[in-house]
């Protein structure tokens, strides 16, 4: 479908971003004092034990993960071997996020949506618990942020050319950060395909190239180094084996690893069976902060009512996941509508190929959060907006996300 490109030209207010920057850091440090002490964890481990070889001037020759993240979190390294500067840098990096949900918001909707998305982006439980960890997920929520307003911003700008090659460039370091940045790109591949535009073809040519060169750089170099081929990053290829194999696949090389993945890929009868569980692991109500508050040998510090805070986390998971498809179903057919469906899409197939957690979710929250905060700021025009069609869309949307709550209720507490 052809869409024309609209913009609003609502900019965003410099007040605005002080204080919701200034609330969003506050908030994060609030709850310092329960994450301080907190143990590493699965990925983390990782993260920053390479962070301290980079540090200590061993550069990355490990290819397990994209690299852009273990060296960001050099920096706290070089400062003390304590990985509570790593998670101070986090929750700093988290609270970035919340000035560009509220741009986003305003631009597209109104002030009112994004001052209500900045505070809830703010207030989030499983972002607030994302923002003191040491993985990736955290900073490739900033990288598509911005690359996403910075897309928006093209649609109503004379300078497209320049912004939408900033939004592919900004994705492309995303790439850098963890794999799932693919989404953000295909999406905008998307959106600018149902654009109308004069030398449209133009555009996306080279937004592929822009998106793609670095990661081809940084593979043909680790390719040399690790005298082996290697496309950014192993680990994507050994989670989605150890998915259908078992954690045995570790035990094997990386080509043998690669037979595996491709193999699995074409076992066409175990497609549909695999895409549900995969769906279903990643839209959960579960999560791995729910996870350590409610176990014992994973509790924050002195954490006062740590099981009900589990509770409202994943009752506000479920409230925003609601009010965003409802705010979705209901909203102005418009260039941000057409992105947003094509992450939520491509996220959601992407089960097809891969192992899907619970936290691969984290960085694509913001557009339930932006759509459920334009339905709280102006229920009135959803409602006018309400026809049968997109009743019926609610409510097949709606059958499956209960279907996903109903069948992920009996391992609520488990890792997520």
């Amino acid at each position: 479908m052809k869409e024309k490109v609209k913009g609003n030209g609502r900019n965003p207010n410099p007040r605005d971003l002080v204080i919701l920057f200034i609330f969003a850091l506050a908030v994060r440090l609030s709850v310092f004092p329960y994450w301080k002490d907190l143990n590493l964890y699965g990925d983390e481990f990782f993260y920053w034990s390479w962070a301290q070889n980079i540090a200590d001037g061993n550069f990355l020759r490990n290819f397990l993960r994209p690299p852009l993240w273990t060296y960001i979190l050099s920096i706290p390294a070089l400062m003390s071997d304590n990985y509570v500067y790593g998670r101070a840098l986090t929750a700093v990096l988290s609270s970035f996020s919340v000035p560009l949900i509220y741009s986003i918001g305003k631009y597209v909707f109104n002030r009112k949506t994004g001052i209500i998305a900045g505070v809830t982006y703010s207030v989030y439980p499983n972002i607030i618990g994302y923002s003191h960890y040491l993985w990736s997920e955290t900073l490739l929520a900033l990288f598509m942020l911005f690359s996403t307003f910075l897309f928006l911003k093209a649609a109503g700008s004379e300078k497209k050319h320049v912004l939408v090659y900033l939004a592919f460039a900004v994705s492309s370091i995303g790439l850098l950060t963890k794999e799932f940045a693919i989404i953000q790109f295909g999406a905008l591949i998307l959106a600018l395909i149902a654009m109308e535009l004069v030398d449209k073809k133009k555009m996306i040519f080279t937004g592929i190239a822009i998106f793609f060169t670095p990661v081809l750089i940084y593979s043909a170099i680790a390719s040399f180094y690790a005298q082996r081929p290697v496309i950014l990053a192993d680990a994507f290829v050994y989670n989605s084996n150890e998915a259908d194999s078992g954690k045995i696949v570790w035990k094997k090389s990386t080509k043998e690893n690669l037979g595996i993945f491709v193999r699995r890929l074409f076992k066409f009868r175990e497609i549909p069976s695999r895409f549900v569980k995969q769906v279903y692991n990643l839209w959960t109500p579960n999560s791995f902060p729910v996870f350590r508050l409610l176990n014992a040998d994973q509790k924050y510090k002195n954490m006062p009512n740590a099981r009900l805070i589990a509770y409202v986390a994943s009752a506000m998971y479920i409230l925003v996941i609601v009010s965003g498809l409802i705010g979705m179903c209901c909203a102005e057919k418009n260039l941000f509508l057409t992105f947003s469906v094509a992450n939520l899409l491509l996220l959601s197939s992407a089960g097809l190929f891969f192992l899907m957690c619970s936290r691969f979710r984290i960085p694509f929250m913001y557009i339930f959060i932006l759509y459920s905060s334009a339905l709280l700021a102006d229920p009135e025009a959803a409602l006018k907006r309400m026809t049968w069609q997109r009743g019926l869309l609610i409510g097949v949307i709606g059958t499956v996300f209960i279907s996903i709550i109903i069948n992920k209720a009996s391992s609520f507490g488990y890792w997520g």
